[in-house]
């Protein structure tokens, strides 16, 4: 009776050491395994795409997935190799950053789409969470790859030009942004200008970009963040701002900067 006994203890814990291993840590080979798309570099991705061309029905979308944050859709050899290699490193490093200080609760991800178009025509631009990627443009512009961190403002800031958001300051502000997080500044054609050129903040965005940054340096306030929160709110744009944040108003600073 005793051997009976002993028997169906142990059985009765072996039963129950199998169930807890189901519970916590087993897996039944029928459940689904999310699918994992490691990293494609320049060269493995154009091999994909030509597989694809081939008429290989691989399931993996033609995405180069960055981080959990950024991917680039569309064929990478539009673009010459060591822009695509630039755009992912742009991509990678800056847009957390620019999300984290510009950005807002629904700016969690970004998608840039590949796009063949005339090479004057714009460099980039942003429609939602998508920044569309103008491949001949940046062809021929190899070294202003910090472009992208305009578009890549844009989508992360999702400011839109109405009575309330003026357009010179949200060209200003992405412009700012781009010069603010810039990996490839030394090669760029663009510069902003150390002091007034002549040109007004409301036609030239550089001129605005440039504006923002004497008062930042001069004033030691972080005035395109604060613009950057007004522009959320239900008002939008109030010219006070300038005041609250400085104790000037804005023709006091345009004045100042003009004549520094």
């Amino acid at each position: 009776m005793k051997k009976q006994g002993l028997c169906i203890v142990l059985a009765t814990a072996m039963l129950s050491t199998v169930l807890a291993s189901c519970s916590l840590g087993g897996e039944s080979p029928t459940d689904p395994q999310p699918t994992q798309h490691p990293v494609m570099s320049y060269s493995e991705k154009v091999s994909y795409y030509d597989a694809l061309v081939a008429g290989d029905n691989d399931p993996i979308p033609l995405t180069t997935a960055l981080n959990k944050s950024v991917s680039i859709e569309g064929d990478p050899e539009l673009l010459n190799e060591e822009v695509y290699e630039r755009i992912l490193e742009i991509a990678n490093e800056t847009f957390p950053r620019v999300r984290s200080k510009y950005g807002t609760s629904g700016s969690q991800a970004v998608v840039i789409t590949l796009e063949t178009s005339p090479a004057d025509i714009t460099s980039c631009y942003a429609v939602g969470s998508t920044v569309v990627l103008n491949v001949d443009w940046f062809n021929k512009h190899p070294n202003d790859c910090d472009a992208l961190i305009e578009g890549i403002a844009m989508a992360v800031m999702q400011h839109s030009e109405s009575d309330k958001k003026p357009a010179w300051l949200i060209n200003a502000l992405k412009v700012y942004i781009r010069d603010e997080f810039a990996l490839y500044k030394a090669d760029s054609s663009l510069s902003l200008p150390k002091r007034y050129n002549g040109k007004s903040y409301e036609s030239n965005s550089s001129s605005a970009a440039a504006f923002l940054k004497w008062v930042r340096d001069t004033q030691h306030v972080d005035i395109a963040e604060r613009l950057n929160r007004q522009l959320r709110t239900i008002d939008g744009y109030q010219d006070i701002i300038w005041r609250e944040a400085t104790g000037k108003t804005l023709n006091q600073l345009w004045d100042e900067y003009k004549n520094a």
